[in-house]
């Protein structure tokens, strides 16, 4: 008999409730009625929160889209570099190629005096102090 008088109080709790216009959410927490300036408020809320989301969705966007310009910039700038690294790798490979040719017949590398170690004076021992 307790089980009916416990469900027929908490029947008759919800009842007043309902007639006092409080409902209970499925977690049991009150939920009470709204005025219309609590609607009014709720709009106004809810329509400063969909234009800032519009803000921050267009402010994604342009850091995206700036970002992307950026990205095509450098990868022209890096295409460029890599062309001139082409030409001067062709380059130097040309100019060692003719250094080799000209290392065979320079008369001045063939000369035996040439081979004579001259003491020259360092350079940079001159610029110290003493």
């Amino acid at each position: 008999m307790v089980h009916v008088s416990l469900v027929s109080v908490v029947f008759k709790t919800i009842w007043q409730r309902a007639e006092r216009g409080l409902h209970l959410t499925p977690d049991h927490t009150h939920v009470f009625p709204q005025s219309p300036e609590d609607d009014d408020r709720k709009v106004r809320r809810r329509e400063k929160n969909r234009v800032a989301a519009q803000r921050s969705r267009k402010k994604q966007t342009q850091k995206a889209d700036k970002l992307h310009e950026e990205y095509e910039c450098l990868e022209q700038e890096n295409a460029v570099l890599r062309r001139e690294i082409g030409k001067l790798t062709e380059e130097l490979k040309h100019l060692s190629e003719a250094l080799k040719e000209h290392e065979k017949m320079c008369p001045l590398l063939l000369c035996p005096m040439n081979f004579v170690p001259v003491l020259r004076p360092d350079p940079v021992a001159g610029c110290l102090p003493r």
